[in-house]
C-alpha cells in the first residue's frame, strides 16, 4: 500500500495489529483513531468500532467514518 508521507501515516504490521485486535476484542465498543487497518480488522473480527481518519482510501470501510473537516485544505499532516 502506498503511504501518504504528507500525511505522516505509519502502518502496523500484521502481528502488531493481531496483538492490539485480540486485547480490544473484550473492550468494545472501539474507536481506533488514525488506526484504520486496526479498525479493518476489527470489523472482520466482528467487534463494534468506529475508525477516525483523514485518509479517504479507507472511507470505504462500513466502520470507517473519515472525517477532513477539522483540516485545512491542503494542510492535512503539516504543521502551520
Amino acid at each position: 500500500m502506498y503511504e501518504l508521507h504528507e500525511n505522516e501515516q505509519y502502518f502496523f504490521d500484521a502481528a502488531t495489529i493481531d496483538v492490539l485486535s485480540t486485547f480490544l476484542v473484550p473492550h468494545a465498543p472501539v474507536c481506533c483513531l488514525c488506526a484504520p487497518l486496526l479498525g479493518k480488522r476489527l470489523t472482520e473480527n466482528g467487534v463494534d468500532v468506529t475508525v477516525r481518519d483523514i485518509d479517504e482510501r479507507f472511507s470505504h470501510s462500513p466502520a470507517s467514518v473519515t472525517s477532513t473537516s477539522s483540516v485545512p485544505s491542503g494542510k492535512a499532516g503539516h504543521s502551520p
